[in-house]
């Protein structure tokens, strides 16, 4: 099973291993993520200083109300979820918890914590796309267009999580932004 019940609170559901390995190499994404901070030379204390800041920034943006109308309420097993539930408020508090924390994925001599890598929970979106014909017959609205997409391939098991940023400037420019 995919996942399994973890105590009576239906909120902690948990992954079986190895669902959350990435099948072609068996490794989980923290893995991938902890050899690739290896590989490019990212030392701990840098991913602590971005993981301080998204959480500093998520936080402000939050109070703020600037992603209100971008997070639809989902509604399952009778409990609403309205809001993100990793954002930390506490950021200013971090810096001296972050130091204590051991390493998650490649032990002992890893740099990512579960404070620097993303939650298992970290986002969902949905992208229904169509011909701006078909979205005019079925009476939907056509405010976003495809400006272009790109694939890409590399070796998946040191540089897995590369994939993406080699197809990112094909993109920009098939959009003509430079």
């Amino acid at each position: 099973a995919f996942f399994q019940h973890a105590g009576k609170n239906p909120l902690k559901w948990l992954p079986t291993p190895p669902a959350i390995a990435e099948r072609s190499t068996g490794k989980t994404m923290g893995w991938h993520g902890d050899m690739l901070a290896e590989m490019q030379k990212i030392p701990r204390a840098n991913q602590e200083e971005l993981a301080i800041n998204s959480h500093k920034n998520a936080s402000e943006s939050r109070k703020t109300g600037l992603f209100e109308g971008e997070i639809v309420p989902v509604l399952g097993k009778g409990i609403e979820c309205t809001a993100d539930n990793i954002i930390r408020d506490d950021w200013a508090a971090m810096p001296e918890k972050l130091g204590k924390l051991k390493p998650a994925f490649r032990k002992p001599h890893g740099t990512i914590t579960a404070a620097t890598s993303s939650a298992l929970t970290d986002g969902a979106s949905c992208v229904l796309l169509m011909s701006e014909k078909k979205a005019k017959e079925l009476g939907y609205p056509t405010d976003v267009t495809l400006k272009g997409c790109a694939f890409t391939a590399i070796d998946p098991f040191p540089q897995l999580l590369l994939a993406p940023a080699l197809g990112w400037h094909k993109v920009l420019k098939q959009a003509g932004i430079t």
